[in-house]
């Protein structure tokens, strides 16, 4: 499947920038989880019943 022809051997040259981002731009940094959803998640985990 070659939805857009791109070779299987296509490099794609990662440029990485660390230049600060103004003041005026804002950022969109993820929020902490609360605490309740690793309490599910453990919980979740945890339960015979719920794994695959």
């Amino acid at each position: 499947w070659d939805p857009w022809g791109v070779p299987d051997d296509y490099e794609c040259e990662v440029i990485e920038d660390d230049t600060q981002i103004p003041k005026h731009v804002p950022q969109h940094r993820p929020v902490a989880l609360p605490e309740e959803f690793f309490k599910t998640l453990d919980a979740v985990k945890s339960d015979p019943a719920l794994q695959g």
